[in-house]
């Protein structure tokens, strides 16, 4: 079987997370790997055990697929982002507000999709190249 993909997206949306990667599981039946299932802490692990240990994931992946929503801090899933592809050479699929639209890092760095619709049929494609 075909590793996970990392699921890149902020801390402040974890339920939707959850149920937008149930919800593309069920469309591509690709499987995701989330970052903040290891309920690691910054003030009881420290942050360099979050990051090292997010970075492994990452590292161990078949691709990389970030959530960006609207209204939140995007620090860490841009900078996963920036990682997978350029320090790791992973595909990246992006799944991102309008808002974001025509952001050259984004469009640098990942195939950037502002619908579900097309985000579907990114990571359907994504697995096609994979093979079975």
């Amino acid at each position: 079987a075909m590793n996970p993909w990392y699921f890149a997206h902020p801390h402040d949306h974890q339920p939707g997370g959850i149920r937008l990667i149930q919800y593309l599981h069920t469309m591509t039946g690709l499987t995701f790997v989330n970052p903040f299932a290891n309920q690691l802490r910054v003030e009881t692990d420290g942050p360099q055990l979050i990051v090292q240990a997010d970075l492994t994931l990452i590292r161990e992946a078949a691709g990389l697929f970030a959530w960006m929503p609207r209204q939140c801090a995007l620090i860490g899933t841009s900078m996963e982002v920036f990682y997978a592809n350029t320090v790791v050479g992973l595909p990246v699929v992006i799944y991102a507000s309008p808002v974001h639209k025509q952001h050259p890092w984004l469009l640098t760095f990942g195939q950037v999709c502002y619908y579900i619709g097309d985000t579907v049929d990114a990571l359907r494609n994504q697995k096609a190249a994979e093979g079975p």
